[in-house]
């Protein structure tokens, strides 16, 4: 960005710098009590205490007068010794140690695999309509949910303001209909973890893709001889009208049995 000063008797021009988007402290939304703890976020371990710097720089008048006092209590409710963040869990405020970063102090068994991490598509609701500047076609209007690479709503949607994950809440304060996609639900961690998933998400929103039908949609035209027949078949056919040798013992014993044929199934109608 290049900024002009103009002067009376000389004219500047230098650089003006600009900082990268950096993203604010999750969960630092509440006016009189700093956010939790990185580690309850998912942010890095290692520290118990919780910090904002945007609360140190509002002086305590301008939080009081922004808030009531049902407010400030409210935020300050506490599920002491559980966490308010994951259900079921302790609040790391109170154990004797804090959880260690989990990036540096990753689980045993994924030391030695590809730190390469896949990319899934999900969701996203645009806030904007985005047009492709290289070939014109738009991803998408305002206020439409779209299915997008994770990398490209880190990198290039989020920083910008042009869309946000297409959770329950986010559809809730966008005034539409909410919807709940269970992004998050499964994160994969490798290429096999990513197919798996795939595969189930499948299983559980496509299953005509598992049906006889279209498993069997390339099959060669079936025999006539495979076909059910409308004679009233019942398989069953009286061996004592063939011709048997009267010198063999079992003859008599033969004429009375009746055989059963192999029953015709109709598999590909």
């Amino acid at each position: 960005r290049l900024l002009t000063i103009k002067n009376t008797m000389i004219q500047r021009r230098f650089l003006l710098k600009e900082t990268h988007y950096i993203p604010p402290v999750p969960g630092d939304n509440r006016i009189t009590v700093p956010p939790p703890v990185p580690a309850e976020t998912g942010g890095p371990g290692g520290v118990s205490i919780r910090y904002s710097h945007r609360l140190c720089l509002t002086p305590l008048w301008k939080r009081y007068a922004l808030t009531t006092y049902a407010e400030r209590m409210l935020e300050a409710r506490s599920k002491y010794p559980y966490s308010e963040i994951t259900p079921g869990d302790y609040d790391s405020r109170f154990l004797p140690k804090a959880f260690k970063d989990n990036l540096k102090y990753r689980p045993l068994n994924e030391i030695g695999e590809s730190p390469a991490r896949c990319a899934m598509k999900i969701p996203v609701i645009l806030l904007a309509r985005i047009v492709n500047t290289e070939n014109g076609i738009p991803l998408g209007e305002k206020h439409e949910t779209v299915w997008v690479s994770s990398i490209v709503m880190r990198v290039e949607l989020t920083p910008r303001r042009l869309a946000l994950y297409a959770t329950r809440e986010n559809y809730e304060l966008l005034g539409l209909k909410a919807v709940e996609h269970y992004i998050h639900a499964e994160i994969p961690r490798d290429i096999p973890e990513k197919k798996w998933i795939l595969l189930k998400n499948e299983w559980e929103e496509e299953p005509w893709r598992y049906s006889f039908a279209y498993m069997y949609r390339n099959h060669p035209v079936v025999p006539e001889e495979l076909l059910p027949s409308t004679e009233g078949f019942e398989g069953l056919e009286d061996t004592a009208s063939h011709r048997v040798d009267s010198t063999d013992p079992k003859s008599a014993v033969s004429r009375r049995m009746k055989d059963r044929k192999a029953k015709k199934i109709d598999i590909f109608v």
